[in-house]
């Protein structure tokens, strides 16, 4: 509607009867169900549907509704359908997974029972009865890592007997229709996040598949990392373990962008690798996941210009769980979120210049480890080479976070069995009885 793309929700009405829907309301908060009242003059006919955008533009002409804001603005994973005056909750909990870029979810025909990724969506109208089905991912010969000559990346199809178009890029952004087509070998001559996804007509493209090659040489030549002694830069960047994370472009640094934006609290779906530099004399690990991201922190996220991160794990996502000794043996294996932490207060970050002349990385990582070294509980952290999309971004810390699977991986006993309290409230949905 106006010729513009815009989030936009359907609404159906399957009885036999016209339903008038003032006083009914959409929400994507369970704590709001009132967020975006419908038209009380607003009435969908017998069998009808009604598209509404979620455009930001708050208006209603007597045809088209516009919101006052796009889906973008929370966490769109609940959707709701309510008339709030009476309690009454018609939908609810419709956990609607991460979405793409044009992508659709919704009822496949009318069966309520049946929700899909809608390759051919059909706002206002049946939804087509049989979903496509999902390319399986390309397979990739060579892991991420580090680098330091040339190489060729053999990919290849997961179902050969399919007549699927494998596209790719190298600059961090999600390959489209329009990307080049994987012809032979990919050859790599330097730093790139290479991504790769599988197209065919019918189905739906595969997942993005994602490697981070990086060449130390690179690295060093990028504005950030320009030193006075390159010598010094080289090997404090060798000596800890990388992490590489790799999320579409514009979702993370665009206009409405996670880190761009941080009080939109949005989440996009991100992979991320682990590994170490062969010269670094550490263990040689290596890990790879899939994940929600989004920004950690409260005033942080004002005031630096460097932000905490959090790796989110949920099954929408990919992995329902990260399930490694990420912090060593004999300590927990299963996490369902990561805070990639970074120092704010005393740090060179900070706008108060006091603060930046005291400036201590390690204050933070000092007070949790003297705890653990007394013989308390407190989160394990270790400190990585972060990199977005190829680019360098500082040291992080990967820091588990103190919640009921924490607790449970500690204490003992169900991660049911915790309630996890935040600024005095439950988080993830539970319910605490707090005393008078």
């Amino acid at each position: 509607e106006d010729g513009n793309r815009q989030d936009w929700i359907e609404i159906h009405n399957a009885s036999a009867a016209p339903v008038h829907l003032g006083g009914w309301a959409l929400s994507n908060h369970p704590d709001q169900l009132d967020r975006w009242p419908l038209p009380l003059e607003w009435v969908i006919g017998t069998d009808g549907y009604e598209v509404v955008f979620a455009s930001g533009k708050d208006r209603f002409d007597g045809k088209y509704l516009h919101l006052a804001s796009d889906l973008q603005d929370q966490r769109c994973e609940f959707l709701s359908l309510s008339y709030p005056s009476l309690g009454h909750v018609e939908t609810s909990y419709v956990f609607v997974p991460n979405l793409g870029k044009d992508d659709a979810f919704g009822l496949v025909g009318d069966d309520p029972t049946k929700k899909a990724l809608l390759e051919n969506p059909s706002p206002g109208r049946r939804n087509p009865v049989a979903p496509p089905k999902m390319l399986l991912e390309p397979e990739l010969s060579v892991e991420s890592g580090y680098y330091d000559t040339p190489f060729e990346v053999l990919v290849e199809r997961a179902e050969p007997d399919r007549a699927s178009v494998l596209r790719y890029t190298l600059d961090g952004v999600e390959p489209g229709e329009t990307s080049a087509v994987v012809a032979g070998n990919v050859p790599i001559t330097g730093l790139a996040v290479l991504k790769v996804r599988a197209f065919a007509e019918g189905y739906l493209p595969s997942r993005v598949v994602s490697r981070t090659y990086l060449f130390v040489d690179d690295v060093l030549g990028q504005e950030a990392m320009r030193s006075a002694h390159p010598d010094l830069v080289r090997s404090g960047l060798i000596s800890l373990p990388a992490m590489a994370i790799s999320v579409d472009e514009d979702g993370m640094f665009g206009d409405r962008g996670v880190y761009s934006q941080p009080g939109l609290d949005r989440e996009i779906q991100a992979g991320f690798e682990f590994f170490v530099h062969p010269d670094s004399g550490l263990e040689n690990e290596r890990f790879e996941s899939t994940a929600g991201l989004s920004l950690s922190g409260r005033r942080s996220l004002l005031d630096s210009p460097k932000h905490a991160l959090r790796l989110k794990f949920r099954k929408r996502f990919g992995a329902g769980k990260f399930r490694k000794k990420f912090f060593g043996e004999g300590l927990a294996g299963a996490f369902d979120d990561l805070v990639l932490r970074t120092a704010f207060n005393q740090s060179w970050v900070h706008e108060d210049p006091l603060e930046r002349d005291r400036s201590q990385n390690l204050r933070d990582r000092f007070a949790r480890e003297t705890h653990l070294s007394m013989g308390r509980l407190s989160p394990h952290s270790r400190p990585v080479h972060l990199y977005i999309n190829g680019r360098y971004w500082g040291i992080y810390e990967p820091t588990e976070l103190p919640d009921d699977l924490f607790q449970s991986a500690y204490f003992g006993c169900q991660q049911s069995d915790y309630e996890t309290i935040d600024a005095g409230a439950a988080k993830d949905g539970g319910k605490m009885t707090q005393a008078e």
